[in-house]
């Protein structure tokens, strides 16, 4: 599967054809580390992140969700009636 090495700002880009990405395993928006080797080729892998986005945001929900209103101190509690000057 050929490919052409194209400007991309101020570096280049390679465009993978979908039959090599497919085989693969790997999808559009994962992490990936470029290699070059002496004998000019450049060996791609995938980049194992410690933690993905998805579970970053599920452990931030579940904290927030965890959150006890009775144990925040009054200047964080919100409560329903205006107590000042608020436009609500």
């Amino acid at each position: 599967m050929a490919a052409t090495i194209a400007r991309w700002g101020n570096g280049a880009g390679v465009r993978i054809p979908a039959e090599a990405l497919r085989k693969s395993g790997l999808k559009v928006g994962d992490l990936v580390e470029a290699e070059a080797r002496p004998d000019q080729s450049i060996v791609i892998r995938a980049v194992k992140p410690h933690r993905t986005r998805a579970v970053t945001l599920a452990k931030v929900a579940a904290m927030i969700a965890s959150i006890e209103i009775s144990t925040l101190p009054d200047a964080a509690r919100f409560y329903d009636a205006p107590a000042g000057g608020e436009i609500w």
